[in-house]
């Protein structure tokens, strides 16, 4: 008889892009993921990551420096936040640091980057280049933009190709 399992699964930290109006608060994909065939799944399990403010790094430095969260966009600034800061560390809940910025403001439209060091995280590293290693030990940075076009409101439908 078994008295206790564990369950390893490949996983990684995925951070991703945004893009939305400068009047509303934009989510930043900030997850931890597993692979199930065929595809990556949020894991809804992980509620235990955590990851040290000297790892993450907007436009100004790490967030480490409070004053890094602030970032200029346009004539008006947007504010980086987390659902949970403990100390110097990002907790997530759920698989999710839910990742976050504050609108800038009317007409206030720009984009900027940021990005972790995965350096301390071998278990989060992926194989972000394409190249066959599974060691890159930083996200690729993210693009959050802010001021993108929506669309007209009396479109139904709207599809690129």
């Amino acid at each position: 008889a078994e008295l206790e399992q564990t369950e390893v699964r490949f996983g990684r930290l995925r951070l991703g892009d945004a893009l939305g109006p400068e009047t509303a608060l934009l989510n930043v994909p900030l997850l931890t993921e597993y692979w199930e065939s065929p595809s990556w799944l949020q894991n809804d399990d992980d509620s235990c990551t955590t990851i040290a403010r000297s790892d993450i790094s907007y436009p100004s430095g790490t967030i480490t420096t409070e004053g890094n969260r602030t970032i200029t966009v346009g004539a008006g600034t947007t504010q980086g936040s987390y659902a949970t800061i403990v100390g110097d560390a990002v907790s997530f809940v759920g698989g999710d640091a839910t990742h976050r910025f504050s609108a800038p403001g009317t007409g206030n439209t720009g984009n900027f980057k940021t990005s972790i060091d995965l350096t301390n995280y071998p278990w989060l590293r992926f194989d972000w280049n394409g190249d066959g290693d599974y060691s890159d030990t930083a996200t690729p940075d993210n693009q959050i933009n802010f001021g993108t076009y929506r669309g007209h409101d009396r479109m139904l439908y709207w599809r690129e190709y």
